[in-house]
Order: structure tokens, then sequence, then C-alpha cells
């Protein structure tokens, strides 16, 4: 199955903040190494600052990192997208790496 670049692009919006959509998982997919993994393996996350002056973001905000590769590149299957699709993770790696 192709994917458009329009369905890429908004399946991105789900690898950043993600920390609420994550843990209301029941599994998760890294579209840079392509492993599928259960959402309670993910314990590593990003706290994403930003330099403009706003406050830090709050915990449901923060980025998960895959447990195999320690890359941001973690969609959870609680986003709708199909994450258990090699396909859609190669399309994925493919648009943004």
């Amino acid at each position: 199955m192709a994917f458009s670049e329009t369905f890429l692009c908004e399946a991105h919006r789900h690898c950043g903040q993600n920390r609420a959509e994550v843990e209301a998982s029941r599994s998760c997919g890294c579209f840079y190494c392509g492993e599928i993994y259960g959402a309670s393996e993910v314990s590593a996350w990003i706290e994403d600052h930003w330099n403009d002056g706003t406050p830090p973001q709050s915990v449901e905000k923060w980025t998960a990192r895959c447990p195999r590769c320690d890359i941001d590149s973690v969609v959870g299957d609680a986003s709708g997208l199909p994450i258990d699709d090699q396909l859609f993770l190669l399309a994925m790696r493919e648009r943004w790496f």
C-alpha cells in the first residue's frame, strides 16, 4: 500500500509530544528501526524545552524514545495509525530519514 505525502505528514505529528498517546496505547512502532513492542516498554522521554521563554511542557507532552534504538520516532496504536504495518513504518522512515 502506498501512503500519500499528506498522510505521512499527518502521521508524523504523532511522534512528538506524545507521552499521553503512547501511555494510552497497547503497542508502539518505531519508524526508524522498524521494531514493534509493547507500549509499556517505553521508559525514556524527551522533555522538550524551548528557548523562547515559555515554561517547560507538561509531562503528557514529553516525546517518547524508542527502547530499541533510542530515537524519537515512536508512534502508539492509540493514534489510530497502522503501526503494525511494516510498509507504513518503512514509508515513514523513507520520508523522515
